[in-house]
């Protein structure tokens, strides 16, 4: 069974260019990690400083593995300079009803 992965980032206003040109340039590596099923990245309509990161995963494990590459790499406070808060990282289990 897969995981999914939800990461809500507030980007500042005039960061957003920017940060969209950065996530593009990684997602194909993201894609490719082990463990990655999929991932997308939604932009919200009425308040376009919000962004949702939309990720399934195989386990938890592999997205923890994941983000420790990322944050060695450091990509996550390249990221972080451009938030004005932290991501908000979520898991979530589907239920089968």
């Amino acid at each position: 069974m897969s995981e999914t992965v939800l990461l809500m980032a507030k980007v500042e206003e005039l960061k957003i260019d920017r940060f969209v040109c950065f996530i593009a340039e990684l997602l194909s590596e993201t894609r490719d990690f082990p463990g990655c099923i999929n991932i997308d990245i939604y932009q919200n309509d009425s308040n376009p400083e919000e962004f949702t990161f939309y990720e399934n995963w195989e386990s938890i494990g592999h997205y923890e593995r994941y983000l420790a590459m990322r944050t060695e790499q450091g990509v996550m406070d390249t990221m972080a300079s451009m938030l004005q808060t932290p991501p908000d990282i979520q898991y979530l289990k589907r239920l089968n009803i």
